[in-house]
Order: structure tokens, then C-alpha cells, then sequence
């Protein structure tokens, strides 16, 4: 007995000294700047949400401040009256939405509502005020997207965009094809689509969503997983160092990286039932959000963003891709979308074939970062811009034809 209380008295001071080592890392992490800022919580309805409050630099992709509103989104926090003569367009989205890369005021959705505001500045009599909502989520689908609505309406916006990522906003809405189910999906039951999956169903593994996000407040472990990936990434170099004889040509430039968390078969018709399921919620789920717009007598609008190899001012290298993955054009998730607001009576901004004349022309890159790689991930500040000022177009012709009352911005150049 006497050996077993021994031995339980060792093991207790065995913890408290482990607890206790971890709080002096925590605090050392925290004191010398090496913390990160969290700017994601768990959610109980979506999965996870931005931090109200949480303010920080993002450097990892870009550099820019991001702070996030009382509400719970990037921005200022807005309002739930909406001033007279002030037009608002409310911007649901992902990471390219939310745009934690670029300043805030470089983010499409206010370079949008800025260019709106300028014309009608120096073109009306009396200049109407645009505000800009930036309800982007990194991570979201279309599911999450749709349950962020709520959340809109009483912001009582004039126009509604749902902007479509088609590199990752597919695998996003389909229970079988995304990897992080912390999230609800839409799904078909007896043809009905509804929510579910292991988020909606089963409350085991909503707590270990819950514990996930819990755990992404501690800094030590946070600098723990990313030791963990840098380590990783270096034993698959190691195991495996042979590596492609180049051309002098192509050793000066640099390779472009395949993109991580893209899929490559949304350049072809859907193959399978799994991706057959995927375009068939995706466009429900788009249309979903439509009805729900007309319900709130609020102007639609679907913009498709674009993916970093269609709007690649290379040539050759989009002609390499296509035949590396046996497509043949590079515009195919934007016909379909095009051709599914056309079927249900809504606007779509497509912007990648339009970007991609521009990149050829100008030879500039839409994507990429001096601290990543020029052409993949995220829109950068020239990114933003142009979606921006065609966004400003696009709302300014959608707003003039429907005429609901809104505030009507001059012609945007």
C-alpha cells in the first residue's frame, strides 16, 4: 500500500511539473511576440465564426492588420439602421472575401463600395454614401454561406453577392468529398435537401469540433503543430530528393506549386456520382440563397471568382495544365454557373475569363504574394481591385434595371 501511495504521489508531481512547464512556454511564447493571433471560435450553428474583437497582423500569406467587428465580421462595426441615401451591399463569402491578405480598405468589397461612392460623388447632385459588408468566413461553403443570412437581413442591405470560389467551394458543400467536417452540409433525403452530416448529427463529435477551436487559443500548441508541418515537410523532401531534369528555360524560372487545397476536377463535367452530388447541392445551395434574397426584396448577384491558373498571363503554362489533368478549358465551372443563373433568372459576374484578358494583356498576376508565390492562393492588392471596380459595374447595372427603390449609382467607367 505504502509503494502504491508512493507511486501515486510521484505521478501527481509528475503532471503538476508537465502542467506546470507548459505554462511557463505558454507565457515565454506570449511575452517574446511568437504569439498568434486567433481570430476563428467555434460556432454551434456553422461550425466556427470570426472572434469578435480579435484584432492581429496576418503574415503567413500577404501582410496586412485584421480586426474584427462586434459583430463578428471584418470591418467597422456597422449599424443595424441603415442611413438614409446609402446604398449597402452585403458580401458573403470565404477566405477570399474575408481577404485577411490585403488591408481591409483593399479588399474588394470596399474597393466595390469606394468606387460606387466616388462616382456618384462627382456625378450627382446629391452623392449617396455606399457601404460595403464584408461577411467572409476563410474556410466556408455554400452551406455555411447560407447560414450566415441571418445575420445579413438585419443590416437591411440593397444587394446581396454571393461570392463563388469554384477552386474549393464544391469540395466545401459535399459531405463526401471535404476533409474537415466541422461544419453542417446541405444533403438530399428522399430528394429533399436538408442539413446533416456528423456536425448536425451527432453531438460526440460536435464537442471535439468544439475542442479543436478551444485548443487553438493555446500558443504552444499552436507553435507545436507548426514545428510539426515544417518537420513533415522535410522528411518528404528527404525521402524522396530526386527531382525533374529542367530545361535552362525553365531552371531560371521559378516552378509554379500545385495548389494545395484545390480541385482539379472542377475543368470537367462531373465524372462520378460523389461530384455528381457536389454541382447538384452547390446549385441548390446558390439557389436556395437567391429565393432567400427575393424573399427580403433584396437584389442577387453571384460572383465567381477566379482560381490562380485560369487567370495566368502564361500561356503555355495554363496549356501545360490543362494537359497534365486532361481538361480542355479552364472556363468550365463558369459556363455551368452562367448558364444556371440564366435557368433561374439571376445575375452572375463571371470574372475569371475577363481577368484573364487583362492578366495576358497587362502581364500582371491576380494572385499570389512576394512572401508565397506569384500566381497561386489568394487574390493580392491588384486581385482586389479589379474585382472590385467590376463588382461596382455590375451592381451599378443590376441596381438601374431592377429599380427597387435603392439608391441608383451614375455609370462606372
Amino acid at each position: 500500500m505504502l509503494r502504491l501511495r508512493e507511486f501515486g504521489a510521484n505521478f501527481l508531481l509528475i503532471i503538476a511539473g508537465v502542467l506546470m512547464a507548459a505554462i511557463v512556454a505558454e507565457l515565454a511564447i506570449r511575452a517574446c511576440g511568437l504569439a498568434k493571433p486567433a481570430f476563428y471560435a467555434y460556432d454551434g450553428r456553422r461550425g466556427w465564426g470570426m472572434r469578435p474583437g480579435a484584432a492581429g497582423w496576418q503574415r503567413d500569406e500577404g501582410r496586412a492588420w485584421v480586426r474584427i467587428n462586434r459583430w463578428g465580421y471584418r470591418g467597422a462595426d456597422w449599424s443595424t439602421t441603415k442611413p438614409p441615401d446609402t446604398l449597402r451591399i452585403a458580401v458573403i463569402g470565404d477566405s477570399f472575401t474575408e481577404a485577411p491578405q490585403v488591408a481591409e480598405d483593399q479588399t474588394f468589397t470596399a474597393v466595390a463600395a469606394r468606387t460606387l461612392e466616388a462616382i456618384s460623388r462627382t456625378k450627382d447632385a446629391h452623392p449617396m454614401r455606399v457601404e460595403g459588408l464584408n461577411l467572409g468566413v476563410d474556410g466556408y461553403g455554400t452551406a455555411q454561406e447560407l447560414l450566415t443570412l441571418p445575420d445579413v437581413w438585419k443590416f437591411a442591405p440593397d444587394v446581396i453577392v454571393l461570392a463563388f470560389f469554384p477552386g474549393n467551394d464544391f469540395r466545401n458543400n459535399s459531405v463526401d468529398l471535404e476533409g474537415d467536417k466541422c461544419r453542417p452540409f446541405y444533403v438530399y433525403r428522399d430528394d429533399k435537401l436538408e442539413l446533416g452530416g456528423p456536425f448536425v448529427a451527432d453531438r460526440r463529435f460536435r464537442f471535439s469540433c468544439f475542442a479543436r477551436f478551444a485548443s487553438e487559443h493555446s500558443q504552444l500548441l499552436n507553435v507545436l503543430g507548426r514545428a510539426r508541418s515544417v518537420i513533415r515537410a522535410y522528411l518528404r523532401r528527404w525521402a524522396n530528393p530526386a527531382r525533374p531534369k529542367l530545361s535552362r528555360r525553365e531552371a531560371r524560372r521559378p516552378a509554379r506549386p500545385r495548389e494545395p487545397g484545390i480541385n482539379d476536377a472542377i475543368y470537367v463535367p462531373p465524372f462520378n456520382p460523389v461530384w455528381r452530388a457536389a454541382w447538384r447541392v452547390t446549385e441548390a445551395e446558390i439557389e436556395m440563397a437567391h429565393q432567400e434574397a427575393e424573399r427580403h426584396h433584396t437584389a442577387f448577384l453571384l460572383m465567381v471568382l477566379s482560381v490562380g491558373i485560369q487567370v495566368s498571363p502564361d500561356s503555355a503554362e495554363r496549356s501545360a495544365f490543362l494537359k497534365q489533368i486532361g481538361a480542355t478549358d479552364l472556363f468550365y465551372p463558369d459556363q455551368r454557373l452562367r448558364q444556371f443563373g440564366a435557368a433561374h433568372g439571376f445575375d452572375v459576374l463571371d470574372l475569371p475569363p475577363a481577368m484573364q484578358a487583362y492578366a495576358v494583356a497587362h502581364r500582371v498576376y491576380f494572385h499570389g504574394f512576394a512572401n508565397t508565390h506569384m500566381g497561386v492562393g489568394h487574390w493580392n492588392q491588384q486581385g482586389h481591385e479589379f474585382g472590385g471596380r467590376a463588382l461596382a459595374a455590375e451592381i451599378e447595372r443590376l441596381i438601374t434595371r431592377s429599380g427597387n427603390g435603392a439608391p441608383t449609382p451614375t455609370s462606372v467607367p
